[in-house]
């Protein structure tokens, strides 16, 4: 019985003493053989800015320092808004990364304010937001198995709003046997927190679904955070829009009134020079003389 006692007690020896060396040639084989590879974002930068949305470009630096080559299994990525979730998604299909090399995963993102003010309304008087992407990138490496190496980064993206215009009155400078001079008032206002230029204002103004004047305003400055009152003169012909407007610009009533064009936009920022924007406001306007 002591015997048997000694064998078994040799054989546990020798079986922990095998462990031991395995775990250790392991380890061995994990320290100086396969290294897990680093994931870094190397930069991230906005490829398209406008009055609607941006799209923003991140590059994926994955480098692998063992002699053999590994691949990327795809990756998982959550952009934040302020701190809380906004975009998350996979990426699926293998990159290959040769050994001793590094490989640029790019990750393209989009974004509509619309949406990033319909998450977050506390953001729609900001003029921009903090981001952070976190990723976790997925590897199937020799001896280690599965494995997920995270990566992080941080930044900051501008919210830009449209323009608001918005019509103020139709007023009535003079009034003549055949023809009358009208101003349209509007208001624009520029919510961002810089300024825009508009070369370019061109217009229609309908009254009563007759089309009262067509023309064109240069060279308009709109200063940041500020709203700007805009003057439209036109001249009205009684017999080109029907001699019914006489009594209407003469009774000083409220007319149905669309307000229409485009304007051209430049503006400082370097991904915002040069912008095209339609517009398109109605409603009922007090005739004033």
């Amino acid at each position: 019985m002591r015997k048997r006692g000694l064998v078994a007690s040799a054989v546990a020896v020798v079986a922990c003493c095998v462990l031991l060396s395995c775990a250790a040639a392991r380890e061995v084989v994990t320290e100086r053989i396969i290294r897990i590879p680093s994931v870094r974002i190397i930069s991230g930068e906005i490829t398209r800015l406008s009055f609607t949305g941006a799209a923003m470009l991140f590059d994926i630096e994955i480098t692998n320092s063992n002699p053999v080559g590994l691949a990327l299994d795809g990756f998982d990525y959550n952009l934040l808004i302020e701190d809380e979730p906004f975009l998350h998604g996979r990426q699926e299909g293998k990159v290959e990364i040769g050994a001793n090399g590094s490989s640029i995963v790019p990750l393209p993102l989009e974004s509509e304010f619309a949406g990033v003010y319909h998450a977050f309304e506390r953001l729609v008087e900001n003029d921009g937001a903090s981001y952070t992407l976190e990723m976790a990138c997925f590897f199937d490496l020799p001896v280690l198995g599965k494995v997920e190496v995270p990566a992080r980064t941080e930044g900051r993206i501008p919210l830009v709003k449209p323009p608001v215009l918005s019509l103020r009155s139709l007023r009535v400078a003079r009034i003549g046997l055949t023809s009358a001079d009208v101003v349209l008032e509007a208001a624009l206002d520029n919510p961002n927190d810089f300024f825009f230029d508009a070369p370019l204002f061109r217009y229609e103004v309908v009254v009563n679904e007759k089309t009262w004047a067509r023309g064109s305003a240069f060279d308009l400055h709109i200063g940041e955070k500020r709203i700007s009152m805009l003057s439209f003169p036109f001249t009205v012909r009684y017999a080109e829009v029907s001699e019914s407007l006489y009594r209407l610009l003469t009774a000083g009533e409220k007319a149905t009134c669309v307000f229409k064009g485009s304007v051209d936009i430049k503006t400082p920022l370097p991904l915002l020079t040069d912008v095209s924007l339609p517009f398109e406001i109605g409603g009922e306007v007090p005739l004033m003389r």
